[in-house]
């Protein structure tokens, strides 16, 4: 049966719908596989494995980023409950070196011996602190540096002794000290007295070089010379007794 023109344009619009319809459709069911496909590639659950020459790999992870070579992951980038953070691991896989931004923006650089512990730590807030670690037991060395000055710190806990250096702006002082006892040795130079100071720290503490000089502490020594240059020797005992002989 022949079709006026009137019922061949009719027909026509008809099959324009459904093809607009349909194409629609297809368009539809597209955009959701190209969105399910993006969520899977970026869950977290998932890694991204970039290959590289010489079996290096590049892996991206919801955590951060890590770099592998020979099978081991060698470094590691990453943001932590404190702020980022970049770990570097030794051939067998084990944490050797972090970098990292900790509570208020403070860098801590560590580094840990071949047994994991850490061994030395470096970090910078208002003051500056280096802290070289031999292990339980073993010697520490510990480096102050702030406004008010510096000190250095060596000590054996095993050994129960120790060395202090520190200069401010009111003192400079040299200490050994017998941690058990706490017995101190030491080269005091102050504005009220300079010389040499032996003696016991009242309470737990190690004995403070200044204080002895004043007369604090329980068993003390001084040789020293005041701000007018007189020598003096003081002695006192664990009674509070004390002898003085004093260049007038």
């Amino acid at each position: 049966m022949d079709l006026t023109p009137e019922q061949r344009l009719t027909l026509l619009e008809a099959d324009l719908r459904q093809t607009r319809a349909l194409a629609r459709v297809t368009t539809l069911l597209l955009l959701a596989v190209v969105a399910v496909a993006v969520s899977l590639w970026l869950s977290p659950r998932e890694a991204i494995d970039l290959a590289g020459p010489a079996g290096r790999k590049l892996r991206l992870t919801a955590d951060g980023v890590e770099l592998h070579a020979g099978g081991r992951t060698r470094a590691a980038l990453g943001v932590g409950r404190d702020g980022p953070q970049l770990t570097l691991f030794d051939d067998d896989g084990l944490p050797r070196a972090w970098l990292a931004l900790g509570v208020r923006g403070t860098p801590r650089l560590a580094l840990a011996g071949s047994d994991g512990a850490i061994r030395a730590t470096l970090l910078a807030s208002e003051q500056g602190l280096l802290l070289l670690n031999g292990g339980s037991g073993g010697g520490a060395l510990l480096v102050n540096a702030r406004e008010e000055g510096a000190s250095l710190s060596l000590a054996h806990p095993a050994a129960g002794s120790a060395v202090r250096l520190s200069v401010d702006r009111g003192a400079a002082r040299v200490v050994t000290e017998d941690l058990e006892r706490r017995i101190g040795v030491g080269l005091l130079n102050h504005p009220d007295a300079s010389g040499l100071v032996v003696g016991r720290g009242g309470g737990n503490a190690a004995p403070d070089l200044l204080e002895l000089a004043r007369g604090g502490g329980v068993g003390v020594l001084t040789a020293t010379v005041d701000r007018d240059g007189v020598p003096q020797v003081e002695l006192v005992d664990p009674d509070g007794k004390n002898g003085a002989l004093r260049a007038e």
